[in-house]
């Protein structure tokens, strides 16, 4: 439980769904807050990604997805997301090398 807030500006690119799967689950739908939550948690490295993953899902129930269609997109975050995640926590490091250098 807690409050999570997401600075003005941020860039989400909502539900990455493949296109082939577009029939059955779009990329905007009611999980749209849990979708930014999920990006921004990602992006900020605020957690461990398992817990990320975590918190998409109860926001996806909080927002009344329904059952199936939370737990596909709950599954389909944990088994292929691990690039994403490790591109933003690649990106934060390399961010903090150069902020290290400029000073």
């Amino acid at each position: 439980e807690g409050t999570i807030t997401i600075k003005p500006g941020f860039y989400c690119d909502m539900a990455s769904i493949p296109s082939v799967f577009q029939n059955f689950i779009s990329k905007v739908g009611p999980w749209d807050y849990a979708a930014v939550i999920h990006d921004w948690l990602y992006s900020a490295q605020a957690l461990p990604r398992k817990n990320c993953d975590w918190v998409f899902l109860r926001a996806m129930k909080d927002s009344r997805v329904i059952f199936w269609k939370r737990w596909v997109m709950f599954l389909a975050v944990r088994g292929f997301s691990f690039i994403p995640y490790w591109l933003c926590k690649k990106e934060r490091e390399d961010f903090r090398k150069v902020g290290s250098v400029v000073k």
